[in-house]
């Protein structure tokens, strides 16, 4: 006999530590703040073309 749909019930996520979370946290906060300066850069050579109308080149 096949099953139920409702016997495929999704399970939860096993979950990181608080000191995982953390670490993790820490290192992405990181490595964002290594290229903030590039990032900004990019974003400032990008709206000195604006796309008006959509038209672009």
């Amino acid at each position: 006999m096949a099953s139920a749909l409702s016997d495929f019930q999704p399970q939860p996520a096993p979950q990181a530590t608080a000191a995982a979370q953390a670490a993790i946290g820490d290192g992405l906060v990181a490595e964002a703040q290594a290229f903030a300066d590039e990032l900004a850069a990019w974003r400032h050579d990008l709206h000195q073309m604006p796309e008006l109308g959509n038209n672009l080149p």
